[in-house]
């Protein structure tokens, strides 16, 4: 919470910290009274910076706050405040880069040119990669900066270093793996310089505060926030470190012959860089009532509150990739659909050995021009996609809740209820014309896609919460508690569902908690046991989401593919297939029922005024299953409509060979893998436990000062299955977690 000014008095702090890898922090809090007791203006600001422990990484920010309180009768406050700031940041993933060496490395670092290469090579750790791509070639090691355009025909080709023989079958390879250590320090982030995170937020908040009896307060108010941010880095999970096995590459001028390539058996970091851009903006007004009632020690003390709020928020983001457009702002390649894959840019940046300052996978801030059959191509970031989605959300909200001593308080029970109405409203998307006033001024390129202002689906929620505990003090030395509530969580913005692709639902939660308390010694030593139980169903997104449009769990393209079939054949129509395809406006995903379950024990010490002492421990258990209920609703319906004409399940794909039938077989085994793959608890760590002590002076000259220490410990937490290979119907077998 932004700091308020205060009308009792005037005060000022300065605060400087200085710690390691440079961190610095600079903190002014001025509070000036201007009226005592009735106006006070109060003053906030922050500038921070520091680097860490990984070459490359930094973090600043810049941050400014203004506060006003006036107190216009004794009992009316009212504030507002406001705040502005930014922060700015390095992007990077926590491991080096995936290993593309070994095999090559082992195999004398064979080179070859385009023409040579067979199959055979592959024994040898060198492949011919096929792609239709633009590669960057950074100015490493001092050499001049140049692009190659690859092909997939003689002298375009190129070839690259791999870790595994990719002749073998797949489930025989050891797939990505790490570089060592001892190649890449994990102390080196190989996103390097130009990889970075820009925040930039400013937010009012206003309160007006009346006591309406001495028991009785009335609260307005309003806040607005706007948000917007800016990353740029290479895709996630990316990086290859490389050997360069190419004798002669294609000619970066353009022409049909190859040249001699200038960095035979050289080792080079490469990726695609991709920016992400989004906007978020948020009001809310909210009243609230706030009544204090004493009915004696038998009927009890009352606290009880109401809430009404209004809130509206609209967030997008825009997912972009880099690609090469002449000055008139025309792509390289396939204008008609310029996020295409043919013309993406790639950064290959090649290293000095042993230079670790040169182990980066290019500087995606870096501009660059290449000539192409007389014309100057420029690089650019352009939208990729709408996944990231543009969506209005509006909350109505009655909330009541109350807290009530009884008893002379040996009994405190608590009670809540709260209603809420959301709606959804996801806007349009379309593709720039020649018309567009951006493609006109030159901003933007011709067929990009951008959102609009059209709501073209809408969905609303009505979800019921409400929470009711209790505490029985039995003695001064014993007591029991229980609490049981639901609860809903925020839907992903960016999530869609089978079988409609809609929203998920927001996630529908119960949690139980009971246990006991030790008060001992006249609360020298105070212990705490729970038991706890919490459960989600329908839950998507998150840390383990169930992405189902890639790798193995790829449920989107055999079924675009058994569309495009019957597209072929005649037998639906072009708005047929669009109509029915899935996973091509956002992040297609799964929900599933998740449990927490577990014990927790903590204890106090206050043994004595010096010493003090805190002991934790938790045993947590998580299930999950339910995965991907909806699968069964969607597959039914469209398998359906695949079959609707006679014969159709005979027809072959011309690209994976396949008949529909052998497609939608593969859809029903992909889904029994998820199930299998997502079907524990992911991120459970079994055990948790800490330690934490201090002792403090409580006389003579250095009195107060104090000396601490603690410990933590937690268990190995599961983040992945063991993969055994895979049974003789293509899916994937798992072992322990």
């Amino acid at each position: 919470m932004t700091k308020r000014a205060q009308v009792a008095r005037n005060r000022t702090s300065l605060r400087t910290h200085v710690g390691e890898w440079a961190h610095r922090r600079f903190e002014l809090d001025h509070n000036q009274v201007i009226l005592p007791g009735k106006i006070a203006l109060r003053l906030n600001g922050l500038l921070q910076n520091s680097s860490g422990w990984r070459r490359w990484y930094y973090n600043g920010s810049s941050r400014g706050a203004l506060s006003l309180r006036v107190n216009p009768w004794k009992n009316t406050t009212v504030i507002a405040n406001y705040e502005n700031g930014q922060i700015n940041s390095h992007v990077t993933r926590p491991l080096n880069a995936f290993d593309a060496l070994a095999l090559w490395q082992a195999s004398s670092s064979a080179t070859l040119n385009d023409a040579a290469w067979t199959t055979a090579n592959r024994a040898t750790g060198i492949n011919r990669n096929t792609a239709v791509k633009n590669i960057y070639i950074t100015p490493g090691s001092g050499a001049a900066p140049f692009v190659v355009t690859t092909k997939n025909v003689t002298n375009f080709r190129l070839s690259e270093s791999t870790y595994d023989d990719l002749n073998l079958a797949a489930d025989l390879r050891a797939g990505l793996s790490m570089v060592p250590a001892s190649q890449i320090p994990f102390r080196i982030s190989t996103f390097g310089p130009g990889a970075w995170r820009d925040t930039n937020f400013d937010r009012v908040i206003t309160t007006f505060k009346q006591r309406l009896a001495p028991n009785l307060t009335l609260e307005l108010a309003y806040n607005r926030e706007r948000s917007k941010q800016w990353v740029k880095a290479p895709v996630n999970n990316s990086v290859l470190f490389t050997g360069d096995p190419n004798t002669v590459i294609p000619d970066p001028a353009g022409g049909a012959t190859p040249v001699a390539n200038p960095n035979t058996r050289a080792l080079y970091l490469e990726s695609r860089w991709v920016v992400d851009r989004g906007q978020t903006g948020n009001d809310v007004a909210r009243a609230s009532l706030a009544w204090e009632l004493d009915l004696g020690k038998t009927f009890g003390r009352h606290k009880l509150a109401g809430m009404a709020e209004h809130g509206e928020l609209s967030a997008f983001r825009y997912p972009g990739v880099e690609i090469l457009a002449d000055a008139a702002r025309v792509p390289i390649g396939n204008a008609a659909l310029p996020e295409n894959a043919a013309i993406f840019v790639f950064r290959r940046h090649y290293v000095v050995p042993g230079n670790f300052d040169t182990y980066f996978v290019g500087k995606g801030t870096d501009d660059f021009t290449v000539l192409r059959v007389g014309k100057t191509y420029h690089n650019t970031f352009i939208n990729s996609s709408v996944a990231g989605v543009f969506i209005d959300r509006t909350v109505a909200t009655l909330l009541a809740a109350t807290q009530g001593a009884f008893f002379d308080s040996r009994l405190v029970i608590t009670a809540g209820i709260r209603g809420d109405r959301i709606r959804f409203d996801q806007h349009s998307d379309t593709r720039l014309s020649a018309n567009d006033p951006d493609v006109r001024a030159g901003l933007a390129i011709q067929n990009t896609v951008k959102f609009t202002a059209e709501v073209v689906d809408q969905t609303e929620f009505k979800p019921i919460t409400s929470t009711l505990g209790g505490v029985f003090h039995a003695t001064k030395v014993f007591s029991v508690f229980y609490n049981h509530a639901n609860n809903n969580a925020q839907t992903p913005l960016n999530a869609r569902v089978l079988p409609d692709e809609k929203l998920p639902p927001p996630f529908d939660g119960l949690s139980d908690d009971a246990g006991f308390m030790l008060n001992l010694l006249h609360g020298k030593v105070f212990l705490r046991a729970t038991a706890f139980q919490t459960s989600q169903k329908k839950s998507s997104g998150g840390t383990f989401a169930m992405g189902l449009n890639s790798s193995d769990n790829n449920l989107v393209a055999p079924s675009t593919r058994i569309l495009a079939t019957l597209l072929a054949a005649n037998r639906i129509t072009a708005t047929e297939h669009t109509a029915h395809l899935i996973g091509d406006k956002a992040n297609l995903t799964g929900t599933s029922d998740i449990v927490n379950r577990g014990y927790e024990l903590s204890a106090w010490f206050n043994v004595t005024k010096n010493l003090t002492a805190v002991v934790n421990f938790c045993y947590p258990k998580t299930d999950r299953f339910s995965v991907v209920p909806e699968f069964e609703g969607w597959f039914e319906r469209e398998n359906a409509y695949w079959q609707r004409t006679p014969g159709s399940g005979a027809l072959v794909n011309s690209a994976s060979g396949l008949t529909i039938d052998a497609e939608a077989a593969s859809l029903q085994r992909m889904m029994a893998g998820v199930r299998e793959f997502y079907n524990f608890g992911y991120g459970e760590r079994p055990y948790k436990g800490n330690v934490s002590g201090r002792y403090t002076m409580t006389e003579g000259k250095f009195r107060s000062a104090f000396v601490g220490s603690g410990i933590r410990w937690q268990g190995t937490s599961a983040l992945g299955r063991a993969y055994l290979g895979r049974a003789p119907n293509g899916n994937r077998t798992f072992g322990a977690t």
